[in-house]
C-alpha cells in the first residue's frame, strides 16, 4: 500500500490510548503503567512536566509565526495576481 491506503491501514491498526493521571501523557492500553513518569520522584515529574509546558508554549509561538507567514505570502500572491 501507498499513500493514503497507508494511512488508512495505520488508522485501523492503531491500538487505543490511555490517559496517564500523573503526568497527562498518552499511551497504550497495553502497557500497564506509564513510560513517561513511572519511577520519576516528585522532582523529577515536576521537571518532565516544566519541559512539556515550555514545549507547548515553543509550538504555540511557532504556529502563529508560521500562520503570519502563510498570510503574507497569500496577500504577496494575491497582490502579485493584480499587477502582473
Amino acid at each position: 500500500m501507498h499513500g493514503f491506503g497507508m494511512f488508512l491501514d495505520h488508522l485501523l491498526r492503531r491500538k487505543p490510548k490511555k490517559v496517564c493521571s500523573r503526568c497527562g501523557s498518552y499511551y497504550s492500553v497495553d502497557d500497564a503503567v506509564c513510560p513517561q513518569c513511572d519511577g520519576l520522584d516528585d522532582e523529577q515529574l515536576e521537571q518532565l512536566l516544566a519541559a512539556a509546558r515550555e514545549m507547548q508554549r515553543v509550538n504555540h509561538w511557532t504556529g502563529i509565526v508560521m500562520l503570519i507567514a502563510a498570510f503574507l505570502v497569500a496577500a504577496f500572491l494575491i497582490g502579485a495576481n493584480f499587477w502582473f
